[in-house]
């Protein structure tokens, strides 16, 4: 007997599909925090992960990275889009001068902490923080 779950996977066992659906849902949770602009560092604490770097505090889906190998040009331009299941990586995705556009990958929290203390990262608030604009 085979147990799938609900990204499609296969498992030969019970626990493993229930182990997996957990990830899943966990991943789901994180990506809904992640889009109501929670930090990384909150979001990582509510799913049960270690954050392995205080800058993950600064960091959300407003926060934009200096990827200097990605990049043509000398500005932040990438930004967290969300949280991958199973080795809990983050898409990064943005344009900051690529002569073929825009460019993502997922890279760890740990590498995401790296770039996010590049000095020319801008760690913003969440733009749903910001004071209403008046007039």
């Amino acid at each position: 007997m085979r147990y799938q779950t609900t990204d499609g996977e296969s498992h030969s066992t019970k626990s493993s599909a229930a182990y997996h659906q957990k990830e899943i849902a966990l991943t789901d949770h994180a990506n809904a925090r992640l889009e109501a602009g929670d930090t990384i560092a909150d979001i990582l604490r509510a799913v049960g992960k270690t954050v392995p770097d205080p800058i993950l505090e600064k960091v959300t889906k407003d926060s934009k990275l200096a990827i200097p190998h990605w990049q043509c040009r000398d500005e932040a331009g990438y930004t967290p889009r969300r949280f991958e299941h199973g080795a809990w990586t983050v898409y990064v995705y943005g344009h900051a001068g690529s002569w073929s556009g825009g460019y993502g990958n997922t890279m760890s929290v740990l590498e995401l902490a790296r770039y996010a203390a590049d000095r020319k990262s801008i760690l913003s608030p969440n733009s749903q923080a910001q004071p209403p604009k008046v007039g």
